[in-house]
């Protein structure tokens, strides 16, 4: 008997404005999957399809990852040393 793992989006309907999400992911027993799923529907809740991962897609993606040379990261170790550098001003 296995489980089965759902990704859950909800919102807050009060805020117009923008849209508040929250995620949450929990793992229900293999029995218990489908009642479950039929109450949160109903409480109006999104259920995500699970996604079946594609080795072969990770792999593309990840050989297209840029490589940054040491003077590319000098940039950045200078910008923070310039950082912990600064002296706030006393009034």
């Amino acid at each position: 008997m296995g489980t089965h793992q759902i990704i859950l989006h909800t919102y807050c309907p009060e805020i117009f404005v923008n849209l508040n999400m929250e995620r949450l992911t929990i793992n229900i027993p293999e029995t218990k999957s489908s009642l479950v799923k039929q109450i949160l529907k109903e409480l109006g809740v999104v259920i995500q399809p699970e996604k079946q991962a594609n080795i072969s897609d990770f792999r593309k993606k990840l050989a297209n990852v840029s490589v940054w040379s040491d003077a590319d990261l000098k940039v950045f170790e200078e910008s923070k040393t310039a950082f912990e550098n600064l002296k706030p001003q006393r009034w």
